[in-house]
């Protein structure tokens, strides 16, 4: 099982700060038993780590045996049996009690999937020529390609004029889960022999990857963001304003006073 395929560094700060520090108060001689346990997609539980006994110092500790752990068991995990949530089971034990593990601990109910938009770049090999990309299967019915990009990730591909359609889903026993899907579109050189496929840009709903002989040139993201809201209308006119506009001149880097503007709402003066 690949570690990348959850975001295990965010689930174990996430255990640390609502209960390793909570419980024990920051004092390291307060210790806990934690386990580290799958969710399997036919709802077995799956223990992956042994009990082991840590303090408030060791998150880090933690975090690296759990992704060794998840390394070391990744051929005891396959597609009929894939792990779809994690669970850390945990007691405290006070300073030198020991006891069985019983209260649970559950967060993550969904899996991270191994390619995403956030780092497409790295993941998916930065050219339009799929023959790059993996294994290609033809599909009949939809006459689009099939590239295996891992154990459980395909891509669907259909190509038209200077573009590759694309759509990234995970193979799951219930069928296909489409993850995400992006338009490849080569940047044609009038003056170039043959088309050069490593120089083209990746595009998304809300991100473009602009790719340059295979190396990232230029990430542009739509940033989503609030506007200042509109004011509202006044039924009617209000005069009581005054505004002052004024001009100055720099000499020697000193600002000196030229002009000075006022309006009132009713008389404009000038000195």
């Amino acid at each position: 099982m690949n570690p990348d395929l959850f975001d295990l560094s965010g689930f174990v700060s996430k255990f640390w700060l609502e209960v390793v520090k909570p419980t024990t108060n920051d004092r390291p001689e307060i210790k806990i038993a934690i386990q580290l346990k799958g969710v399997l997609e036919d709802l077995g539980v799956r223990s992956i780590t042994h009990v082991d006994t840590i303090d408030v110092t060791q998150q880090l500790l933690v975090l690296d045996a759990f992704k060794h752990r998840l390394n070391q068991t990744s051929e005891n995990y396959n597609a009929s049996n894939r792990v779809c949530q994690l669970i850390i089971v945990y007691k405290v034990l006070g300073v030198s009690s020991q006891g069985r593990i019983t209260t649970p601990y559950t967060t993550m109910n969904s899996v991270k999937p191994s390619y995403n938009k956030k780092n497409l770049g790295s993941q998916i090999p930065p050219t339009m020529d799929i023959k790059d990309w993996g294994p290609i299967t033809e599909n009949s019915n939809t006459k689009a390609l099939t590239i295996k990009l891992n154990t459980n990730i395909y891509a669907e591909v259909n190509i038209k004029d200077n573009m590759n359609f694309v759509s990234i889903y995970e193979k799951r026993l219930t069928g296909k889960l489409q993850l995400f899907t992006f338009v490849d579109v080569l940047r044609l050189n009038k003056n170039a022999a043959k088309p050069d496929y490593q120089t083209f840009n990746r595009v998304f709903n809300d991100k473009i990857i602009s790719f340059v002989n295979g190396e990232i040139s230029l990430n542009v993201d739509d940033i989503k963001c609030k506007y200042i809201d509109n004011i509202q209308k006044q039924g009617s006119p209000n005069n009581k304003i005054i505004t002052m506009d004024l001009e100055t001149r720099e000499i020697n880097g000193v600002l000196d006073p030229v002009c000075v503007s006022i309006y009132d709402g009713k008389i404009k003066k000038t000195f």
